[in-house]
């Protein structure tokens, strides 16, 4: 998503940024985010009513993890990994370097090719 707005809850924590485009928030804001509620409360896959409560409560505290995470424990698991990659907007400091700053942190965490 550009925004934040759909899968956190920016709108109660930086009301007056929920359509900021997401590139533009630092990792400290990214981190204080809750982005777990949402999926509770949307149920986007109708699973909801299959969690136990401890699943519950942890979708419920969930943050949104970096790209070095999911490929950690992606890599850790033995899982694949799809992502999308966005280019930030022109004003954005990184808006040239954004795919060779994704390749660094593909390439650092170790994952398998093939993943």
């Amino acid at each position: 998503d550009r925004t934040l707005r759909r899968t956190t809850n920016v709108d109660k924590l930086f009301p007056s940024r929920q359509d900021h485009d997401a590139s533009f928030f630092n990792w400290t804001e990214i981190r204080s985010l809750n982005a777990g509620l949402w999926f509770l409360r949307d149920d986007p896959y109708w699973t909801v009513q299959y969690m136990s409560e401890k699943d519950r409560n942890r979708t419920a505290n969930q943050t949104v993890c970096s790209l070095a995470e999911l490929l950690r424990l992606a890599a850790r698991t033995n899982r694949s990994v799809i992502f999308s990659l966005r280019r930030p907007p022109p004003q954005h400091p990184r808006h040239q370097l954004w795919v060779s700053d994704a390749l660094k942190v593909i390439q650092r965490s170790s994952i398998q090719p093939e993943q």
